[in-house]
């Protein structure tokens, strides 16, 4: 596989992935479950952070705004075949881009997360 701009400037282990589970499970905090077609490349550790892509970093808002393209998440699990993450947001007060996120995300959106 030809490897893009993007993961040569912000990462090897650049996945895409796909939303199979987005639910609240407090009134505060959402599971949104990332599955992948193949096996997560990073090494991973508990408890690791992972980068999930809201914007194309490469974009013009991109390049005039790059704390607006990307946010660090937690890993709350990683499923033993390393083909889906799951993550928990706490979701408070505000409108930032990564509460935006969390709030829409829905089944069947694509990620792109390292």
């Amino acid at each position: 596989m030809a490897r893009t701009m993007r993961d040569r400037l912000f990462g090897k282990y650049a996945m895409e992935g796909t939303v199979t589970v987005a639910e609240q499970v407090t009134s505060a905090m959402r599971r949104i479950r990332l599955e992948t077609s193949q096996p997560v490349a990073f090494p991973y550790t508990p408890g690791q952070p992972v980068r999930i892509q809201l914007k194309d970093p490469l974009s013009v808002l991109g390049l005039l705004r790059p704390a607006d393209t990307l946010r660090t998440y937690t890993i709350w699990d990683l499923d033993p075949a390393r083909t889906a993450i799951e993550l928990r947001i706490h979701l408070y007060d505000g409108d930032g881009i990564g509460l935006t996120w969390a709030r829409a995300a829905r089944p069947r959106n694509r990620v792109t997360f390292w």
